[in-house]
């Protein structure tokens, strides 16, 4: 087996060629390295962080001695990665950017320094709220472009699937760029986001979930197969009702005034105007304390006025002054020029536009089934914040509540890197990627004995040097992940019906149906001969569950 060299590399120049090594000054043990990638229980991404232990003996990473090769340079979001060659082939294990530095020193031992780098949603974490302005056309993608162009984060950084959901209203208002952002893949109704080993961002649509050409095969009659694994259920897994929580706004008139500036001629007991000299600008953000569908652009007269004296009593020079409004999605930025000899005071100043609010109903769409083995029923709510009360949201919480009425594991594979099919295989793996992984082949009393497909959900790297890597991967069941689009049921709960059923709950309509009848909420067949009622999905693929009963 050929050897795996790993570096850790930092783009200090930022020319993103990540040409400075750091490897060779890592404290003993040297080239030891952990990442650890993934996604939450709850399905959120989660950011990850690697922390560097520097042997600083030649002053390289003191900030302050100009003599060093990255005087300058060493500075927080400095771009760091972590990589592998093997059989001459680079691949990248972990990207993120510098987050701190600490340097010590002690007499008699050589001087260390500390870095810590975080990923990218850690750095978002960080980032001051965002505000995105609302918009009406957006799909789920567009949401989450929007709110990173908001963070100011380019095309580059990002890797996004078409959404599916079309969003009826979305905005950002003074919000973390995390929190947004998952509310943003929360509204696809079964997206995921997640950050790959390149650092940048990958979005899922619910459509991608539903692969049909695996990445990997892994496990019986292959050379990559773990030394150990762990196959784990949890309770809170499990759930017999499913409430998917919607939102409806309505959309107000245009031009309604949303904000009006405090200071002005009619302040008591005295005027208050603003007073601006010649050719001053003043320039602020202020919230307005409404959503807006749009802010009307500000008249002359109307909206603000200007007068050489701050009760308005003097000469009007509202044409002197220039009013300029740009909408930040929860805020506004005001610019205020005067181009005016002398100083005039700005006596009123307003910003009209059409608001949006919400109407306190929030459609509740419930789907229910008791679980034998549950002593009591468990439920769960989902809040989908930019969804209306469409079937969308009622047709998710019903697949939900049928994928999540089984018991589910978790499966972790423990790797050693011990030949070139194992090493290639941690190497290239990915989140989100989907593994055949079969282990049958084995004594029962050393197997699994599962034979499946599976989707990536975490990855963790552990490295040693004079030791073989080893990797820990986490799969889940990739049936979890339904077709909401060609979700079709029926609670038949209507009318009784003869030869017939009619239409389904979920607005389909039953087919080769003459052989039954709808009764006292059933649906029960009114002869002894074969018969096949069914919905046509247009799909190659389904699961059918029924409730079967003798009366």
């Amino acid at each position: 087996m050929a050897d795996v060299t790993f570096y850790i590399k930092a783009d200090f120049d930022r020319d993103d060629t990540y040409e400075f090594d750091l490897t060779p000054y890592l404290q003993a043990p040297a080239g030891g390295f952990n990442v650890d990638r993934g996604r939450g229980a709850d399905g959120n991404m989660l950011a990850s962080q690697v922390s560097l232990g520097l042997v600083n003996r030649d002053g390289t990473f003191t900030p302050e001695y100009t003599g060093s090769p990255l005087y300058g340079l060493v500075v927080q979001d400095t771009p760091v990665r972590i990589t592998a060659t093997f059989s001459n082939t680079e691949y990248v294990l972990w990207t993120g950017w510098l987050q701190q530095q600490s340097n010590t020193w002690a007499i008699g031992a050589a001087g260390r320094a500390q870095l810590t780098a975080q990923s990218l949603a850690g750095v978002l974490r960080d980032l001051r709220p965002v505000n995105v302005v609302l918009s009406t056309t957006r799909d789920t993608d567009g949401a989450i472009a929007a709110i990173l162009t908001a963070a100011g984060l380019g095309t580059t950084d990002y890797d996004l699937d078409d959404g599916v959901q079309a969003l009826p209203y979305h905005w950002v208002r003074a919000q973390g760029a995390v929190d947004a952002l998952r509310e943003a893949v929360q509204s696809e109704l079964g997206g995921l986001l997640w950050e790959r080993a390149d650092g940048r961002l990958r979005f899922e649509s619910r459509q991608a979930r539903l692969g049909t050409t695996v990445d990997h095969t892994w496990g019986d009659g292959t050379a990559v197969r773990p030394y150990a694994q762990a196959y784990r259920v949890v309770d809170e897994d499990l759930v017999s009702t499913v409430t998917v929580s919607a939102t409806i706004l309505t959309l107000g008139q245009g031009a309604q005034e949303v904000f009006r500036f405090s200071r002005g001629k009619d302040t008591r007991p005295t005027a208050d105007s603003m007073a601006l000299t010649t050719g001053q600008i003043y320039e602020a953000e202020f919230e307005y304390g409404a959503l807006l569908a749009a802010i009307t652009e500000p008249v002359a007269v109307v909206d603000y006025l200007a007068n050489t004296a701050a009760n308005g009593t003097g000469t009007d020079k509202t044409a002197q002054l220039t009013v300029t409004v740009t909408d930040l999605g929860a805020a506004a930025r005001l610019r205020l020029v005067n181009s005016d000899a002398g100083t005039i005071y700005v006596t009123m100043l307003r910003l009209r536009g059409q608001p949006v609010s919400l109407t306190g109903q929030l459609p509740r769409f419930v789907a229910s089934k008791s679980v034998p083995t549950l002593h009591v029923d468990r439920g769960v709510e989902l809040r989908v914040p930019f969804a209306d009360d469409s079937v969308s949201a009622r047709d998710y919480a019903y697949a939900t509540l049928r994928t999540h009425r089984y018991p589910y594991p978790r499966l972790e594979l423990e790797f050693q890197w011990g030949t070139d099919a194992a090493t290639v295989a941690m190497l290239s793996v990915e989140l989100g990627d989907l593994v055949r992984y079969t282990d049958r082949a084995v004594d029962v009393a050393q197997s699994a004995y599962v034979d499946d497909w599976w989707y990536v959900e975490a990855i963790r790297h552990r490295g040693l040097v004079g030791k073989l890597p080893q990797s820990t991967i986490v799969l889940v069941p990739s049936y979890l992940y339904r077709n909401l689009d060609k979700c079709e049921y029926d609670l038949f709960t209507r009318g009784n019906l003869s030869n017939d059923l009619g239409t389904g709950t979920s607005g389909a309509t039953w087919a080769d149906d003459a052989g039954f009848n709808l009764t006292s909420n059933k649906a029960r067949p009114n002869a002894l001969t074969e018969a096949k009622p069914n919905f046509d999905l247009a799909a190659a693929d389904g699961v059918v569950e029924a409730t079967v009963g003798l009366a």
